[in-house]
C-alpha cells in the first residue's frame, strides 16, 4: 500500500475502535523484535500542555545534537504529523512502509489494533530503526491502558495540567485521572510537574507508589515584558524570550527548563547549555497554540478545547486587554463546552459557529443556539470558510478575531482566512484546483450515483438542505435555467444554479445570486471533497466533483432554491442523486451523446427521463411525439404529474416576445425556440404557486423574462459587420438558428464559422449548414476534444462550398469579413467552447467594436 492506501484503511471504521488496554499492543511489540526496549523515552501525560512540552524538548535536544524522535497527537492535516524526526515529520514513503509492516503483522498474527495503537507500533518501529538517542511520546488520553504505556522505563515522566477529561475512560473524579495518569510510570521513576493544582494529589500519588517527584517552582517567574506576539520572563536568575503572546507557555517552558536539568543530572548526553534553550524559546512555534495568522484585522487562532485551555484564553484576553472581539468556535460533542463558553465566550461582540462537518463535532445550530446564553450576536457559519467571509466583509482593520474549541478545526479555519486574505494565493490554490479538476485524470464515462451517495452521507446530504429544481434535456436547458434563476432572484430569495459549461472562466458553472463561485470556496470545497475521495477510495468523474462542490457550496450559501442542470444524460448523471425536487423539468430532447445515450429519440428520452420522481410535477418541453410519450410513460409509472409546455398556448408577436394567457411577454432572448423555452420556464415557476414567497404576476414575470440573458445563446456581437453567435452544437440547434436568420434576415445571406467537437454530429451539421449558407470557413476550437485542422481538412475536401480551414477563430472571422457586405450575417457556430474567442473578437480591439 502507498501514503494514501494507508492513510485511507487507518482512517476506516476498521480502525476506528476504542478498545483500552495495553495486552494486544504489547503482544505485537514481542512479535516485532520488542524494539520499545530500544528506547530513551521521556512520557509526557496530563490534559494541557503535552503538545508544548513534547516539542519545546524535541527541538532543544535536537539542537544539542541528539538524534530526537517525538511522537504526538492529534495530527492536526496529515497522518505523518505523529512522528518526527529531527523535527521533520516522517515521509509519506516510510508511513507507507511502517504502516505495511505492522499491518502485514496484523493479519498473520490475527490481532487486532485501534488507529493510535497502530500509529503507535509505527513510531517505535521507526525510532528503533533509527536508533534515536531520546524519543519523546505524549500520551493520549490516559496513561496507565495507553498505547503508550509499552516502554519497560522511562527516563522522565512529565505531568502537565490535569482537568476533568475523558471521564467515560479516566473517571469522573481529579483523582482518578491523576491515578490513570501516572499509572504509566514505574516504580522508581522519576515525576516532574510545574503546575500548583492538585499538587497534594499529586504528592499522595507519588508516596503512595514510590515515584520519585520533583516540582518545578512556578512562583520563581518574573514576567518583565508581555506582547501580544512575544514575552519576555525571567526565571532562576535567566532570562528568556518566547516567540508567542500565549501567557499559558511560560509555565510550559519552566516545565522544559526542570525537565533538562534532571536529564542533564543522568549524564546520559553532553548537557544542554542554556544559551540553546534560550535559542529555542526565541524561535519557538507550535501550531494553533495562540498563533497569529492575520495582523489585520488580528485574528488567534488557538485549539483550546477543554475547561482549563479556556480559562488560559481567557486570561490572556484579560492581560492583553481584548475586548469585543470576534469568536469562532467549534466543538466536539463529547467535550464539556459549557465550561468552555464560560471562559471565553461572555465578552465577545459576535460569535461565529461551525462545524466543518466533523462526525464528532456539536452541529453548529446546536453550538449557536448554547451560545445564544452568552451573545446576542450568533451567526450560524457551519463551515470555516464561511466564518472567513463574514469576518472579511465585516472586520475592521483593529477588529480582533480569536478561534477557540477544538484543535480539529483549526487548520481549516486557517486555510480559510488565508484564501480570504491572501490574494495570490488564493489566485494560485483556485488556478490549481481548476487544473485538477480538468486534467485527464478525472476523465471518466463511470457513472458514480453509487459513489455521489456516499459523498453526500458524508458530507450530511447538503443537497437536502434547499428546494431544487431538476432540469434535463437536450437543447434549451441553459437557456430555461437562466429564466429560473432571474425569476427567482427577484423575489429576493438566495439561488444557485449549477450548468455546464462555462463560457469565459470555470467559476461560472457553479452561481449564486448570480455571480460565479468565489476562488476561495472553490479551492477550499474541492480540496475537501477530494481527499474525501481519497479516503474512501471513490472514483468520481470530473463532473461528480464540481456536482459536489456546488451541492456544498450552496448549503454553506444558504441557498433557498437551487436550479440544477444536468451533464449529458439524467438516469445516471451525476445530478440524479436528489430524492425529491420541488419540481422536475424535461427541455427540447434531440440526438445528442449517441455514444452513451443511444442513436434514437427514444432511448435519449428514457435516459432524461429518469430524473422523474415520485409524487413530483414534471414540466416538459414540446419535444416530438415519440419523446414525450417515452416521459409520460415514465411520469405514470412514478405517479408524476406532468405539466405540458403546449407550444398551442402562446402565439408570436414579433422576434421577442409573444402572447400566453391573454398576456404579452417579452423575452430577452432571441428566437421562437426561446419562447418555448420561456414557456416552459413559466410553467415551472407556476408549478412552484404553493411557495407564498414568489410573486405569480404577469407583470412581473415577463419584466423578469425581458431581463434574461444567456452568453452564446443567439447573441448578437455587433452590427458592423452584423454577426451573431450561438453555441450551437447539435442539429437541433443548428434548425433552430437557421430558422431564425430566414425569418427575421430572410434576404441576407450566411457566412458561417464553425468549429466542431469530435464525439458531435458535426456530418449531419455541416450538411444542414451547406444547403442554407453561402460560405462556410471551417476553424479548429480551443479545446482538447475539438476537431484538429488535420479532421477538418478531411471533411473541408468533401463538401465543395466549404471556403476554408484556420487553426483559430481569429483567423477564420478575418476571412469572413473579406468576404462580408451589407447583404450578409456572420454566424459563429459550433460549439460553446468558442463562445469567448468570438467575445474577445471584439472585447479586445476587434473589428469595430462590440455592441
Amino acid at each position: 500500500m502507498n501514503y494514501k492506501e494507508a492513510k485511507m484503511l487507518l482512517l476506516s471504521d476498521r480502525f476506528n475502535l476504542s478498545m483500552p488496554g495495553t495486552d494486544r499492543i504489547k503482544k505485537v511489540l514481542s512479535i516485532l523484535g520488542n524494539p520499545n526496549d530500544k528506547i530513551n523515552c521521556i512520557h509526557v501525560v496530563g490534559s494541557n500542555g503535552k503538545g508544548s512540552v513534547s516539542t519545546m524538548l524535541s527541538s532543544i535536544f535536537g539542537m544539542s545534537g541528539l538524534n530526537v524522535g517525538l511522537f504526538n497527537s492529534p495530527y492536526i492535516t496529515e497522518l505523518t504529523e505523529y512522528i518526527s524526526l529531527n523535527g521533520k515529520n516522517m515521509s509519506e514513503e516510510d508511513f507507507a512502509y511502517y504502516f505495511n509492516k505492522v499491518y502485514e503483522c496484523l493479519s498473520q498474527c490475527g490481532i487486532v489494533l485501534t488507529h493510535f495503537e497502530v500509529i503507535t507500533v509505527m513510531s517505535v518501529l521507526y525510532f528503533a530503526d533509527n536508533n534515536c538517542d531520546l524519543c519523546i511520546y505524549e500520551a493520549g488520553m490516559g496513561g496507565t491502558s495507553d498505547a503508550t504505556n509499552v516502554f519497560p522505563h522511562s527516563l522522565l515522566t512529565i505531568l502537565t495540567t490535569v482537568s476533568l477529561e475523558h471521564i467515560e475512560y479516566l473517571g469522573n473524579t481529579i483523582e482518578s485521572i491523576i491515578s490513570n495518569k501516572l499509572g504509566i510510570v514505574g516504580r522508581g521513576e522519576t515525576v516532574l510537574t510545574c503546575f500548583d493544582k492538585y499538587q497534594d494529589i499529586i504528592e499522595k500519588y507519588c508516596r503512595d507508589n514510590q515515584l520519585n517527584l520533583c516540582i518545578g517552582d512556578s512562583k520563581a517567574v518574573n514576567v518583565k515584558e508581555l506582547y501580544i506576539d512575544r514575552i519576555c520572563f525571567e526565571y532562576c536568575g535567566v532570562e528568556y524570550n518566547l516567540n508567542t503572546g500565549a501567557v499559558y507557555q511560560i509555565n510550559n517552558c519552566i516545565t522544559v527548563i526542570n525537565a533538562i536539568k534532571i536529564i542533564n543530572g543522568l549524564c546520559l548526553f553532553d548537557n544542554v547549555a542554556d544559551e540553546t534553550v534560550k535559542k529555542a524559546f526565541e524561535t519557538f512555534y507550535i501550531k494553533s497554540r495562540f498563533e497569529i495568522i492575520c495582523k489585520k484585522p488580528l485574528i488567534i487562532v488557538d485549539g483550546a478545547h477543554n475547561s482549563e485551555c479556556a480559562e488560559s484564553i481567557a486570561d490572556m484576553i484579560k492581560m492583553h486587554g481584548i475586548d469585543n472581539y470576534i469568536l469562532v468556535t467549534g466543538v466536539m460533542k463529547d467535550k464539556d463546552y459549557k465550561s468552555i463558553y464560560n471562559k471565553i465566550a461572555v465578552h465577545a461582540k459576535t460569535i461565529i459557529t461551525i462545524d466543518n462537518n466533523i462526525p464528532r463535532a456539536l452541529k453548529s445550530d446546536l453550538l449557536a443556539r448554547e451560545c445564544r446564553n452568552y451573545c446576542d450576536n450568533i451567526i450560524d457559519a457551519r463551515d470555516a470558510v464561511y466564518a472567513a467571509e463574514y469576518i472579511y466583509n465585516h472586520a475592521e482593520e483593529n477588529t480582533i478575531v480569536l478561534f477557540a474549541g477544538t484543535l480539529y478545526m483549526t487548520d481549516s479555519f486557517k486555510e480559510a482566512v488565508r484564501l480570504f486574505y491572501d490574494s495570490e494565493y488564493c489566485l494560485k490554490s483556485s488556478a490549481d484546483m481548476i487544473h485538477r479538476l480538468t486534467s485527464k485524470s478525472f476523465y471518466s464515462t463511470h457513472y458514480p450515483i453509487d459513489d455521489m451517495k456516499s459523498m453526500l452521507r458524508y458530507f450530511n446530504n447538503p443537497e437536502e438542505s434547499y428546494k431544487i429544481i431538476h432540469v434535463a434535456g437536450t437543447n434549451g436547458k441553459g437557456s430555461t435555467c437562466k429564466m429560473l434563476d432571474g425569476l427567482l432572484i427577484n423575489n429576493n430569495l438566495n439561488v444557485g444554479l449549477f450548468t455546464s459549461p462555462y463560457i469565459k472562466i470555470f467559476n461560472e458553472r457553479i452561481t449564486f445570486n448570480d455571480t460565479p463561485i468565489e476562488d476561495a470556496y472553490l479551492s477550499y470545497i474541492g480540496s475537501l471533497v477530494l481527499e474525501k475521495m481519497t479516503i474512501m477510495g471513490l472514483d468520481l468523474n470530473q463532473f461528480a466533483i464540481i456536482t459536489l462542490i456546488a451541492f456544498i457550496y450552496y448549503r454553506i450559501k444558504r441557498a433557498d432554491y437551487v436550479i440544477l442542470e444536468t451533464g449529458l444524460g439524467g438516469t445516471y448523471d451525476p445530478t440524479n442523486v436528489v430524492d425529491k425536487p420541488a419540481v422536475s423539468v424535461i427541455t427540447n430532447i434531440g440526438p445528442d451523446h449517441i455514444a452513451v445515450l443511444g442513436d434514437t429519440i427514444s432511448s435519449i428520452a428514457k435516459a432524461k427521463a429518469g430524473i422523474i420522481k415520485k409524487d413530483v410535477p414534471v414540466v416538459v418541453y414540446p419535444s416530438e411525439e415519440e419523446a414525450v410519450n417515452v416521459i409520460i410513460n415514465q411520469a405514470k409509472t412514478v405517479k408524476s404529474n406532468v405539466i405540458f409546455a403546449d407550444k398551442q398556448e402562446i402565439s408570436s408577436v414579433d422576434y421577442d416576445s409573444f402572447v400566453y394567457n391573454n398576456y404579452r411577454y417579452r423575452i430577452g432572448l432571441v428566437g421562437d425556440y426561446q419562447k418555448l423555452n420561456a414557456l416552459t420556464a413559466i410553467k415551472t415557476y407556476e408549478a412552484l404557486i404553493n411557495d407564498k414567497r414568489l410573486n405569480m404576476e404577469p407583470e412581473y414575470i415577463s419584466d423578469c423574462l425581458s431581463k434574461t440573458s444567456w452568453p452564446g445563446r443567439m447573441e448578437k456581437l455587433s452590427d458592423n459587420p452584423l454577426c451573431y453567435v450561438d453555441g450551437g452544437h447539435n442539429v437541433q440547434c443548428i434548425e433552430n438558428v437557421l430558422a431564425f436568420f430566414e425569418k427575421y434576415y430572410p434576404s441576407r445571406k450566411i457566412i458561417v464559422i464553425a468549429g466542431f467537437m469530435k464525439d458531435k454530429q458535426y456530418d449531419e451539421m455541416i450538411k444542414l449548414l451547406c444547403e442554407k449558407c453561402s460560405k462556410i470557413f471551417l476553424t479548429q476550437v480551443n479545446y482538447p476534444r475539438s476537431l484538429n485542422i488535420m479532421e477538418l481538412t478531411k471533411i473541408k475536401n468533401r463538401y465543395k462550398i466549404l471556403s476554408d480551414v484556420s487553426e483559430s477563430l481569429g483567423e477564420a472571422f478575418l476571412k469572413a469579413t473579406e468576404a462580408y457586405d451589407d447583404n450578409s450575417v456572420i454566424f459563429i457556430t459550433g460549439s460553446l467552447y468558442q463562445i469567448n474567442d468570438a467575445y474577445n473578437l471584439f472585447d479586445f480591439g476587434g473589428v469595430n467594436g462590440r455592441k
